[in-house]
């Protein structure tokens, strides 16, 4: 999910009216979707489809389920996460406060679990 429109490619404008429920309890509406791109180790890309505009998010954030769904997984630590690809990690992350936050070429990725059910689409 994306605050900013620049950041995706492939962009269609949703008019459904579809809500989100964040972490915090705050409704935010979808506004579009699209293809956004991440580099992350060893400039690996990352292709994120379906990745929701939402305006109002004050950052960007990469839901797990969505990453698992796409045969990706994703390993917490103490401090740390990594996002695995097969058998070789393509992004790490380091914990800050209740998030984590990926060291890749999008500046505050965040990656979080969504606990809800029902909403996230």
């Amino acid at each position: 999910m994306t605050p900013k429109r620049s950041d995706l490619l492939e962009y269609g404008k949703m008019d459904a009216g579809i809500e989100f429920t964040i972490a915090d309890g705050m409704k935010l509406r979808v506004a579009g979707r699209g293809t956004a791109r991440l580099l992350g180790l060893d400039r690996t890309r990352i292709k994120m489809m379906d990745d929701l505009f939402m305006p109002g998010l004050d950052r960007r954030l990469l839901l797990v389920g969505k990453l698992e769904e796409r045969g990706l997984d994703v390993e917490f630590q103490c401090s740390s996460c990594v996002i695995w690809d097969t058998d070789s990690a393509i992004a790490l992350g380091r914990k800050v406060g209740t998030a984590y936050m990926l060291k890749c070429d999008q500046d505050k990725a965040r990656l979080f679990q969504y606990a809800g059910v029902g909403t996230q689409w």
